[in-house]
């Protein structure tokens, strides 16, 4: 993340002021490790390397910073989370519809910097997103940039509890992704996203939250990779699949259960006036066309349901493309991604984890 210090540091006397000498140091000393990025004007930047009360370490950083100023300024532009220390806030304080933080020096004099969290419904959805965030990185052409944050397991449904708990420490910067879980393109986000945003909305911590355009994680995952997994481990199930994409429309991927996939008795258990029940119906009539259940609008063999609008590949779908991604290059996968018809999906999560993670290199100063 970017971590950028207030101008108002350019009226500290350092040699006097202990906590400000802290907080510098403190977050020098992790922009050294590589596990953010540091900005601040010329004139600070230029002042604070030549500061003798400051350690040699932060010295280094910000002659770093003084020497690359305008590559690194220019990188880092358009990155949507920054961090500002300030030496005379007294809280934390969020910018209003922005991923900007106003943050206390004292605060981290105090509690330290750590790398940023990125908070997942499960350790395999973590490091999935880690993927996109190299492919994405890919796609920009980013140099000097690495990733370093830290996936975290938040439980499935009991995520919203986690980074609420992250949100009351205030230790911690902290992504979270979920699945959206929208059953239809009109449909509002499920139960899980909608606490996140809650807890989010609620707090001034650093923490932020989103998710995918589509409905889960498995619907984001670009549809060559996924095809890869899903040959290998389900070749008939794979083969229907691909028969159904011939009548169906790829909007429906997005919004389809690829885990269980989407039984006709199961669209008619969507509430009559709901808009998943006649988007869905919708789409079924392009698969069985003069289909009785469909004319009546109920399955008369609902325990043992044939019907497959779009078949399911089960629960570890998302589990082997982490393991086919971790067997080969970033560069061979994005080759292999970037012509799938949903990677815009897919780079939007990577985006966010890229600009949540982003950091230079570690330092030998």
């Amino acid at each position: 993340m970017i971590i950028a210090l207030s101008d108002a540091f350019d009226n500290v006397d350092f040699s006097i002021d202990a906590v400000s000498r802290a907080a510098v140091d403190t977050i020098c000393q992790s922009v050294a490790r590589g596990e953010h990025f540091l900005l601040a004007s010329r004139r600070l930047a230029i002042k604070l390397s030549n500061e003798a009360a400051l350690s040699h370490t932060t010295r280094g950083v910000m002659e770093w910073l003084r020497s690359e100023y305008t590559y690194i300024k220019g990188l880092l532009n358009g990155f949507r989370y920054r961090v500002e220390v300030c030496p005379a806030a007294a809280r934390f304080e969020r910018q209003p519809n922005l991923q900007e933080w106003v943050v206390p020096a004292k605060h981290v004099a105090d509690f330290g910097i750590r790398p940023t969290i990125l908070l997942a419904e499960n350790s395999h959805d973590g490091d999935v997103y880690c993927f996109a965030a190299k492919h994405y990185m890919i796609e920009a052409k980013l140099q000097g940039v690495q990733l370093r944050i830290e996936p975290r397991n938040g439980n499935g449904a009991g995520i919203s509890q986690e980074l609420s708990r992250i949100a009351k420490e205030k230790i911690e910067f902290c992504l979270c992704i979920t699945d959206s879980d929208r059953l239809a393109p009109t449909c509002e986000p499920g139960e899980i996203a909608r606490a996140c945003a809650r807890v989010t909305k609620g707090s001034h911590s650093v923490i932020d939250h989103t998710f995918a355009g589509a409905r889960e994680l498995e619907n984001a995952i670009p549809h060559t990779l996924f095809k890869q997994v899903a040959e290998d481990s389900h070749p008939d199930t794979w083969d229907e699949f691909q028969e159904r994409l011939s009548v169906v429309p790829d909007e429906a991927v997005r919004f389809a259960d690829l885990k269980n996939g989407v039984l006709l008795c199961s669209i008619f258990k969507f509430a009559k006036t709901s808009p998943q029940r006649t988007y869905w119906l919708k789409v079924a009539t392009e698969v069985f066309p003069g289909s009785d259940c469909l004319e009546q609008e109920r399955c008369d063999n609902a325990e043992d349901c044939k019907c497959s609008v779009l078949p399911g590949f089960g629960e570890n779908i998302a589990r082997g493309v982490r393991e086919r991604l971790g067997g080969c290059s970033s560069h061979e996968s994005y080759r292999t991604a970037k012509a799938s018809a949903n990677i815009d999906d897919w780079m939007m999560l990577g985006q966010a984890v890229l600009e949540a993670g982003a950091a230079p290199p570690r330092m030998r100063l």
